[in-house]
């Protein structure tokens, strides 16, 4: 049943929307996590390719190909991440609460849930409907792998040219935009300062235009983690609400660095989340094949 009503969301959904919903004509569907009260919207971008200028004078531009997948229409947000960071589909899974906290201590004790530790640093931060911030690298791939195994398809950070492409909307990149053009699309230095935070802060994800397919704040609000495999370190996309206007731009990459966990008292730092980096978070896409065999005894 698991598996069916997945497919049933990305078949009949994807396709069940009037023209005026569907930016650009693109499929959309609604995601709805088994077991649980997760649901994200998703747009499916077509094939094309990305184009990179030469890095130096003299040399060679990038091409590179970029097959059809369905993308999350704005930031994953705290609603859906908290559930799995604190083990609330599994709570629902024991017969009463001894056996849903032993099922939440084996998660957290293989280390693929996060510890106590993570609420520590994302009290300040969580608020319903926000984007997900100041989470690392790896606990955003160690959620994707949970999605996958809940829904049966392969759920992942982009990579860089599946970002940029989704960014640009399949067009030339987005660069040279000033306040004025900017603050209808997106969350910058410029117009993210609240009474509360006058220095900026990130806001609720789509109260701001999309892009022609129907993204969200692809530019600015909160960075984006992307999967970049021959990366140093890993890196996001796109600025965020502390950045200037020039920040705001396709190519915009902020590598990882060790002053992101500056103030965590562990040694090693937290696997899960990273005390100097508010402004990171990440979205979600999903890869457009066929369904899996589902595996035996689900």
């Amino acid at each position: 049943m698991r598996y069916a009503a997945f497919i049933l969301l990305f078949s009949s959904l994807a396709f069940a929307q009037t023209p005026a919903t569907r930016p650009a004509g693109l499929p959309r569907c609604t995601v709805r996590v088994p077991t649980t009260t997760i649901t994200f919207d998703m747009v499916k971008i077509p094939a094309g390719q990305v184009e990179w200028a030469p890095d130096k004078p003299g040399g060679v531009k990038r091409i590179e190909n970029v097959k059809p997948i369905w993308v999350a229409t704005t930031e994953m947000t705290w609603d859906p991440y908290v559930i799995w960071a604190r083990c609330e589909d599994l709570r629902k899974l024991g017969a009463g609460l001894e056996e849903g906290l032993e099922a939440m201590n084996k998660e957290v004790n293989a280390r693929t849930r996060p510890s106590s530790s993570f609420m520590w640093y994302a009290n300040g931060i969580i608020v319903e409907g926000d984007p997900v911030r100041g989470t690392t690298y790896a606990s955003t791939q160690l959620y994707c792998k949970w999605l996958a195994e809940k829904c049966g398809r392969r759920f992942r950070l982009p990579t860089e040219a599946e970002w940029e492409y989704a960014c640009r909307a399949g067009g030339p990149p987005v660069a040279g935009l000033d306040t004025k053009q900017l603050d209808p699309l997106a969350w910058f230095r410029d117009n993210s300062a609240t009474d509360e935070f006058p220095d900026g802060t990130a806001h609720k994800p789509a109260s701001k235009q999309p892009n022609v397919w129907g993204l969200y704040d692809m530019l600015g609000n909160v960075s984006e983690w992307v999967e970049q495999a021959d990366a140093p370190a890993p890196y996001a996309k796109g600025g965020s609400f502390r950045d200037k206007a020039a920040r705001m731009k396709s190519s915009d990459r902020e590598h990882y660095r060790k002053s992101w966990q500056r103030r965590d008292p562990q040694d090693p730092p937290s696997k899960w989340q990273m005390s100097d980096a508010n402004w990171v978070g990440f979205r979600i896409v999903c890869d457009d094949d066929p369904l899996p065999t589902p595996p035996s005894g689900r």
